[in-house]
């Protein structure tokens, strides 16, 4: 739920981590308030592009992967009921 509201509040997302952690300024979707109502495949496909880019997520997922996909999951919930 970190990373979601994150999104949510437009702050964006970045790794920061000593050993592994994105370059200085390097955030996911920063400046950009993201809702169920976005496009969160393509999101994730960004968040891979991301990773590719500046550095893979050592967290097996925990820093972009889960909360998107818990996000579209909730999304396909709701569209659903």
């Amino acid at each position: 739920m970190r990373q979601i509201t994150k999104l949510f509040n437009g702050q964006g997302i970045r790794y920061e981590s000593k050993a592994y952690g994105w370059p200085e300024g390097c955030y996911f979707m920063k400046e950009t308030e993201i809702g169920p109502t976005d496009d969160i495949l393509n999101l994730m496909e960004i968040g891979r592009q991301c990773e590719n880019e500046w550095g893979e997520d050592h967290g097996n997922g925990w820093l972009l992967s889960h909360p998107l996909k818990k996000l579209y999951m909730f999304q396909q919930y709701y569209l659903e009921n």
